[in-house]
């Protein structure tokens, strides 16, 4: 074992450091020795310790070989990493945003080689509007970077900590929280974006012709096609949904379309995208 002291800046840090065979996760959020093993070492770090609750938050995963030997990464799509972001801790906290739940990513297998001593670095950052999903009010938060290769369990992941401190008087919280049904999501989605009514208007017409010909191929299709399109905008399009309403919402037109065909192929792709993300966040699937 071989252990350097690093000097502290002002980020909290938590490593994740895997062997040959295994994955371990360190659960300090303060580091002052970096141990390291013949494997991956995974880092996580916001750029600041404390925020105000309208401060971008920075934050990057680091992954690094740490043996003498290429390493073969391999993947199941184009996803290679996801960034979580918690009020509290993943444990006991609320999921408030995930840099992978608004992207899809090509379904194949990936493989990318890690020399030794080399690293790969993703970064993004939490950016505040009235219509963030989820006002960063005072308290602590938990980054969760994850390594999305197959067949590790668990994955490596890293975490880092950070604190709101501040009044949020004056700013705008989103509407809709992660209590929400699919259904109580979809209702909302018009008054939470306007730019959504002729969506609405439009599905209700196909919804209509439907139960006049329900048994009319056109009809079937029409309606198909219109809730897709709706959920498909609602999910990927821009928009000031919070991911709350905007996932909810998909999974609701994705489900009625699937009732009404279900091989419907980009339909259950899509809802194939959103339950994998929950499922790989440990979340149970909303209903």
């Amino acid at each position: 074992m071989i252990q350097k002291t690093i000097k502290i800046v002002p980020v909290l840090l938590c490593l994740a450091i895997a062997g040959k065979s295994s994955a371990q996760t360190k659960k300090s959020t303060s580091v002052k020795k970096i141990m390291e093993k013949p494997g991956m070492i995974v880092a996580v770090k916001t750029d600041k310790a404390t925020y105000k609750p309208t401060d971008p938050v920075k934050m990057s995963l680091t992954v690094k070989n740490n043996t003498k030997l290429p390493i073969s990464m391999k993947y199941s799509s184009g996803q290679t990493y996801d960034l979580v972001l918690w009020r509290g801790t993943p444990e006991k906290g609320e999921q408030i945003w995930s840099w992978a739940m608004n992207k899809r990513f090509i379904q194949m297998i990936v493989t990318r080689k890690l020399e030794p001593g080399k690293s790969l670095v993703y970064s993004d950052t939490y950016t505040y509007s009235p219509m963030s999903p989820g006002l960063l009010k005072a308290g602590t938060y938990t980054v969760v970077g994850i390594v999305t290769t197959m067949g590790e369990k668990p994955r490596l992941t890293g975490k880092a900590t950070f604190k709101v401190e501040g009044e949020t008087t004056g700013t705008k919280p989103a509407p809709g929280g992660t209590k929400i049904t699919v259904g109580e999501a979809l209702a909302g989605v018009p008054k939470s974006d306007p730019k959504y009514k002729d969506f609405a208007k439009r599905l209700a017409e196909a919804e209509a012709t439907l139960k006049e010909k329900p048994d009319d191929a056109d009809a079937k299709k029409a309606f198909v096609e219109v809730a897709y399109e709706y959920g498909h905008d609602v999910m990927a399009g821009t928009n000031e949904l919070t991911p709350a309403v905007k996932y909810r919402a998909a999974l609701a037109l994705y489900r009625r379309a699937l009732k009404v065909d279900a091989a419907h192929q980009p339909s259950l792709d899509d809802l194939k995208s959103i339950e994998d993300v929950y499922t790989q966040m440990g979340r149970p699937i909303p209903q």
